[in-house]
């Protein structure tokens, strides 16, 4: 069997439980990023989002507790060893299996970066979520920038990808290894794996736990109907973002930074790419008085004339305590 029909035949079944219709490009939402007005000038004036590394977020052990339990499921797993003996391929397959692990942890873990939005009904959402406000929108007076993902056209070789986030217990997330791995077993068994092919298999498996973590929360966190974009260093072959790789200095010390441009780049977006046509709408937080919305009116007047239109102050009766 030809590599990339092996390829396929073994992440397909990893990737069976992912509704397509519930994601780019078939599912085309309104994603808010909350932040603060400081924030949302930075940029609008300086054209560039944010991307952080998922260990200085505060939802951190996030990324790292699907990949501990994925890889200690996976020398649980009876029946995979049992079929990777028969196949001859076990030492072969684990032996990738732990480099994929210790190549991410010494050179793809500092440079895997995200950005965190919401998705928004602007029916039912058109003030914002109030605990988005207070999570993550200065407690109702910074701004929510709403981006309308219709406008955006990302190249298919992107080493950014934006999903929607799942929501699970602990307990679902440990199930749905196990059902992942069950049936990764069974596809092993019907396809010629051996140990000179073995790795390809360990890292099929492996980059799906690793997506698998990027894109799941507990789910407490479920009203944030997050979706995120995840910048993959090693999808990156060619280094297009590699030179927008900065840092920031703040509260904890230094922190890895992705300043991705939002303006056309070769390989990553079509020529119209930028934020006149992405952004959809701009709320202000409801905690912003009538002075505070002329002021900030004023400020995307000069900064960012296109977007002065768009912009609204949420008429959600919020008062921080």
């Amino acid at each position: 069997m030809p590599p990339d029909s092996l390829f396929a035949a073994l992440a397909a079944p990893l990737w069976d439980d992912i509704d397509e219709r519930k994601h780019l490009p078939l599912y085309r939402p309104l994603l808010a990023h909350y932040t603060s007005v400081d924030n949302l000038r930075n940029i609008l004036t300086g054209e560039e989002l944010w991307l952080s590394n998922p260990l200085s977020m505060n939802d951190h052990e996030e990324m790292y507790y699907g990949l501990q339990h994925g890889m200690q499921a996976i020398n649980e797993h009876k029946d995979l060893y049992q079929t990777c003996e028969a196949l001859g391929c076990y030492e072969a397959f684990m032996g990738q299996l732990r480099a994929c692990r210790q190549r991410f942890d010494n050179e793809h873990a500092l440079d895997t970066y995200v950005a965190c939005f919401s998705e928004h009904d602007p029916q039912e959402d058109a003030d914002g979520r109030l605990s988005m406000w207070r999570g993550y929108g200065g407690n109702g007076s910074g701004a929510a920038l709403v981006f309308d993902t219709s406008q955006l056209n990302m190249s298919q070789e992107s080493p950014l990808l934006i999903a929607p986030v799942e929501y699970m217990s602990r307990e679902a997330r440990l199930a749905w290894i196990s059902r992942r791995l069950d049936l990764f077993t069974t596809t092993m068994q019907r396809l010629p794996i051996n140990k000179d092919n073995a790795g390809m298999a360990a890292n099929v498996l492996f980059q799906r736990l690793l997506q698998a973590s990027l894109f799941s929360k507990h789910r407490g966190f479920s009203e944030e109907r997050e979706w995120r974009v995840v910048y993959f260093p090693d999808r990156d072959q060619a280094g297009l973002l590699k030179s927008m790789f900065g840092y920031w200095i703040g509260p904890g010390g230094v922190q890895p930074k992705l300043k991705f441009r939002l303006a056309p780049l070769a390989g990553i977006t079509d020529p119209n790419f930028g934020l006149d046509k992405l952004v959809h709408s701009i709320i202000l937080g409801p905690t912003h008085n009538p002075l505070s919305q002329r002021a900030t009116l004023r400020m995307l007047e000069l900064e960012r004339p296109a977007l002065a239109a768009r912009l609204r102050t949420s008429s959600t009766p919020f008062r921080p305590t």
